[in-house]
């Protein structure tokens, strides 16, 4: 309590009341609430009293092997976890570990209580050996609907399955949970309790959210330079870009305006990446640059606005992006740059605007709805055989000849259809596509 006291944390929030008693009964979770709710503590004040109980209990058979795992999308938020933690271990008796890029062996986990990481680099080295898993009483997926959407649903696998402790403990939290992903974590989940505070996939009501019309392009970096440098935003300021080169080419763009200015993507070293948000949450840098990589989870208590500079590809980005500020009850603002070229995604982010109690025409709620792209990404998934060759082609000429499908094109059965009569049109093969019923990615 002492340490609680100490860091500021001395009411329960809302997601803290609701989780914090179910998983120290050792209820399974799936738990949504807005950014900047509390959260991080939700599941690790629960975890520390569980492993408390059975070091204590344990005695000389307390394992030498990580006995609680958080995963986590990002490095960053990871590192945010572990700085949480630090500051409830002391005294505890228990230590944690943040699963870095650099070299391990076996005997750096051995003394290791809770094991903070990301996906791939944790699934590489349980592959090898090199962590053992099995000894895991306490498992959760921080921004649980990002580490099960395509991308990381392999190595959660993976590491859920080498997991196998019987009497393990599994807590899955987010801020949105699409209803694809809600279903694939119900199915994992032993009974889960349903937490949802607030209304499920919306943004904070205490963040003042406006759009922008730029025109073009060009209109972005101008609107941006009146804001800062008119006073139309306040600092600290959190800007958002969609690709790791244009956060590099505006932050020299800025750096000629004499801003204290920095930026952060995930093609830079983690050192570097840790000195931009030190810089950010000291105060030495006003405006911070970032794509997406840095928009699940981040706790910057003193973001004053965001700025999305461009327009998020979907609105789970923009709940994640604007869920940076109005954190922990401080008021915030969020800016939302658009172009005509934004229109299809513009109605519903208009709408989560609405909602949250903002101001926005009318015209952009009636909008029509974006029609759905049945080749989004170019991209299916398909059952055929695994030791038999995949077809892959370019998407370009694809669809301008293929025959007309009544069902989605992501069904097994309209692929297979797909496929077939790719094969037989293209390559004339008379080997059939389909033999057995492995699950492989087609990228057409």
């Amino acid at each position: 309590m002492r340490h609680l006291e100490e860091s500021g944390w001395s009411t329960p929030t809302p997601i803290q009341r609701q989780a914090i008693p179910a998983l120290l009964a050792g209820r399974e979770l799936l738990a949504v609430a807005p950014t900047g709710s509390g959260k991080t503590l939700a599941f690790v004040l629960p975890m520390l009293a569980l492993l408390a109980e059975q070091k204590l209990r344990g005695g000389e058979e307390w394992p030498d092997a990580p006995k609680a795992l958080l995963l986590s999308p990002t490095h960053e938020l990871a590192a945010q976890t572990v700085r949480v933690l630090k500051q409830l271990l002391p005294g505890s008796g228990l230590r944690c570990c943040l699963l870095s890029s650099a070299p391990v062996g076996v005997v750096q986990f051995s003394k290791v209580d809770v094991l903070v990481a990301n996906p791939l680099r944790l699934k590489m080295l349980a592959e090898e050996g090199k962590v053992d898993l099995s000894h895991v009483t306490y498992l959760v997926l921080d921004e649980a609907d990002k580490l099960l959407a395509m991308g990381f649903t392999e190595q959660v696998d993976a590491l859920l399955a080498a997991a196998s402790n019987g009497g393990i403990v599994r807590a899955f939290f987010s801020a949105t949970l699409p209803d694809k992903v809600e279903a694939l974590a119900r199915s994992v989940l032993r009974d889960p309790l349903h937490i949802v505070i607030g209304e499920r996939n919306t943004t904070q009501h205490l963040v003042k959210q406006r759009l922008l019309f730029v025109g073009r392009e060009a209109g972005k970096l101008l609107a941006l330079r009146q804001l800062l440098k008119g006073g139309g935003v306040k600092p600290p300021v959190l800007v958002f870009v969609s690709k790791k080169a244009r956060a590099q080419q505006l932050h020299r763009e800025l750096l000629y305006d004499g801003m204290h200015v920095d930026f952060i993507s995930g093609d830079q070293p983690n050192a570097a990446r840790a000195a931009a948000v030190e810089s950010f949450r000291s105060g030495k840098t006003w405006v911070l640059i970032a794509t997406d990589l840095i928009g699940r989870g981040m706790d910057f208590a003193a973001v004053n606005t965001v700025v999305n500079f461009d327009f998020p590809s979907t609105t789970t980005d923009y709940i994640h992006r604007v869920g940076r500020t109005g954190r922990a009850g401080h008021a915030g603002e969020a800016v939302t740059f658009f172009m005509e070229a934004d229109a299809p995604k513009l109605r519903g982010v208009a709408h989560l605007v609405k909602e949250a109690g903002s101001e926005v025409p009318d015209w952009m709620l009636h909008m029509a709805k974006q029609p759905r792209n049945r080749f989004r990404d170019r991209k299916v998934c398909a059952q055929v055989c695994a030791k038999s060759w995949v077809v892959r082609c370019a998407a370009s000429p694809l669809e301008d000849h293929l025959p007309e499908q009544d069902s989605c094109m992501s069904c097994c059965a309209g692929f297979l259809q797909i496929a077939s009569w790719w094969q037989a049109r293209v390559f004339e093969s008379e080997e059939p596509v389909v033999q057995g019923h492995s699950m492989v990615c087609a990228s057409l």
